[in-house]
Formats: C-alpha cells, structure tokens, sequence
C-alpha cells in the first residue's frame, strides 16, 4: 500500500520514506541512528547491498530489521484525505472560495472555453455557442473534476480499510472476460449492461453471457416458435418443430401416387388421390 505525502492534511518530513517518497508503511530500521525506511522497501534494497541506504552503516540481512513502533504509532495518526477526493489546494494556488466564482461562459475566450473543458474531461470541438453551452451545462451538474470525488477523511491507520469501500475507488468488472473497470459507485450499473455477465436463458434456462444471447435465443432449441406454413397457427418449441410439421395439415407434401409429381397441402392430399387416382 502506498500512500503520497499530498494526501496528508499536514507535512510531516520525517514521515516519508527516502526510498518510495511514499508515506512509510512497516517503518523499519537496523543501524544505531534509526534510519527508518518502508520495511518492504528496506528489503529490497538490502538485495542489492547490504548497508543502510542512509548512513551506509552494515546490515547482515532482513532479519536484523527492527520495527520503528514509535514511528509508526505517529504515523497511524496522521490526517489524510482519500486518494480518490478533491486535492489539497497546491502552494501559491488560488483557495477554494475564489476558485468557486467562475467567469461566465458566455463572456470567455473560445481558448479559455476549450481549456476549461478539457481540464473537466469533457469535448471541445465546436462553435463558441456549443462550446458555452456545452461547460455551462456541465457547471450546473455539478459533473466537472475539480470538487469531485470521495470526501473521506481520517487516520493512516483506517486507509486501508477505507479503500475497502470507498464509492469512488476505480475497481474492475468482476464479469469473466469484462476487462472493463468503473468507480465503485458506478459498478452495478456496469454490470447491468456488461456484455459479459451471465444470465439465464428464458427459454431453456441455460447459462450464457448477456452479449451473447440473442444468439442463443435464436438456436435455442426450446424457444417456441410459429409453425412456418400459412394457415398453422400453431406453436412448438424449435427442437420438435420439425416433427409438427410431418403431421400438419397444412404443409406443402407431393403426392403419395406413384408417378405423381403435384405438390399440395396435406391436407387436401386424400382428396386429391380420390378425385384424380
């Protein structure tokens, strides 16, 4: 798990790994002057060679690493945002309540409108007139990136947990051969639609993928189906149909006399042999 110092609410130098330049995770040290580091990170390095990547004092192996608990009681503590949530304001940076009174759209430059746009993730191919409209919609849905996300805030120690559940964390269809991914929150309304997930037939109740079901229900062989010939109007499911029509009245046979060639209606054959045989 890595974590980026930005998140926090608060620096804390001493906090950050010098290998990662992540938020420590395990900090362990191994040398008299406690130069802490990631425990994960601590290994790897030790693979190369083994001193501490600070001092360069000697370590034998991973196992003289010792866990820095006070260090890591501290950092437990630590203030953060989610990941996922709105970023911290960056230094030198206008605060949120001026960032908040926006120029009207109608009164911007087509290169402001198009720059806006694109830092809300949004088209900007258009006229003026499209390209107004088009970000002034999307202010009021309120749907452009900046203030957007996860409004999560707690401790270090409860990230791990938090991320677990968060609604805005990116998490991938759990359909086979969907290699689609949607924000947590977004997730069942994916899978509603996902070409990918399972549903029963509902003629046979088999098994298949969604995208591949009008297919199915083609060839499905306990689908009903109308009888073809003209005058039948009777229903049969696909995988007996051709039975029904060796029986129907009104499909097209040839004439059971030999020498006969006529095709008519089954029907209408006993008739016919009388009449003309």
């Amino acid at each position: 798990m890595w974590i980026d110092p930005d998140w926090l609410e608060e620096k804390c130098d001493e906090c950050v790994c010098a290998l990662c330049f992540g938020v420590m995770v395990e900090p362990a040290s191994a040398c008299v002057e406690v130069h802490s580091f990631c425990r994960g990170c601590y290994v790897k390095a030790l693979v190369g060679q083994k001193k501490c990547p600070a001092c360069r004092r000697p370590v034998a192996d991973e196992s003289k690493l010792a866990r820095n608990r006070q260090l890591e009681g501290i950092i437990g503590k630590l203030r953060l945002r989610c990941e996922h949530g709105e970023k911290r304001e960056e230094a030198g940076g206008p605060p949120a309540a001026k960032r908040a009174k926006l120029e009207p759209a109608a009164s911007m430059t087509v290169q402001a409108l198009r720059k806006e746009l694109r830092q809300r993730g949004l088209k900007t191919p258009g006229t003026k007139p499209e390209l107004v409209a088009r970000l002034e919609e999307d202010r009021q849905q309120g749907a452009g990136k900046q203030g957007a996300g996860c409004g999560w805030r707690g401790c270090v120690g409860e990230l791990a947990a938090h991320r677990g559940e968060c609604a805005w964390a990116p998490v991938k269809c759990p359909n086979k051969g969907c290699t689609e991914s949607a924000l947590r929150k977004d997730l069942p309304a994916h899978e509603a639609t996902c070409e990918h997930r399972v549903v029963d037939c509902r003629h046979c109740g088999k098994q298949v993928e969604r995208g591949s079901l009008a297919e199915h229900e083609v060839r499905c062989p306990e689908a009903r189906i109308e009888c073809p010939n003209e005058g039948c109007n009777k229903q049969r499911a696909r995988g007996i149909m051709n039975v029904h029509r060796g029986r129907c009245r009104h499909e097209e046979v040839t004439c059971p006399c030999p020498g006969c060639d006529e095709r008519l209606l089954r029907k209408d054959s006993t008739r016919h042999v009388t009449v003309r045989h």
